[in-house]
């Protein structure tokens, strides 16, 4: 609810069921990367993700609704928006983009990508 709170709307059923399964204890999927498991991590991944807009050339600013739900290394973070219903597209910016580009038609679809990546990843060579 306080994630909510903080979005200013409801989060998508995807992203809430995701949290409800792995959002305490989501292992390697994600691993180096700062993940919007709650409100205070919500809170900073906005404020930095509209910092790396800004000193884009051009600038970018994060549209309405927009949701960070995840940041790489302090330079890239991906957003989906919160009126595009409960499965919205997955967009991903960095710094120096010319803008956002999309990663995934929905966020099941990237979801379910990531965690077969991290699956693959763990398996022995």
């Amino acid at each position: 609810r306080g994630l909510e709170e903080y979005a200013g709307g409801r989060l998508p059923a995807v992203y809430r069921q995701f949290l409800r399964h792995l959002g305490r204890a989501s292992g390697e999927l994600f691993r180096g990367s700062d993940a919007a498991l709650g409100q205070k991590a919500g809170l900073r991944l906005r404020g930095a993700a509209e910092a790396i807009g800004r000193a884009g050339d051009p600038p970018f600013s994060l549209p309405p609704g927009a949701f960070v739900f995840l940041m790489s290394q302090g330079y890239q973070f991906s957003f989906f928006s919160l009126d595009e219903g409960d499965d919205p597209a997955v967009f991903h910016y960095a710094e120096g983009d010319a803008g956002p580009t999309e990663l995934a038609g929905s966020l099941s679809d990237y979801l379910r990508r990531s965690i077969e990546d991290c699956e693959r990843r763990a398996r022995p060579i």
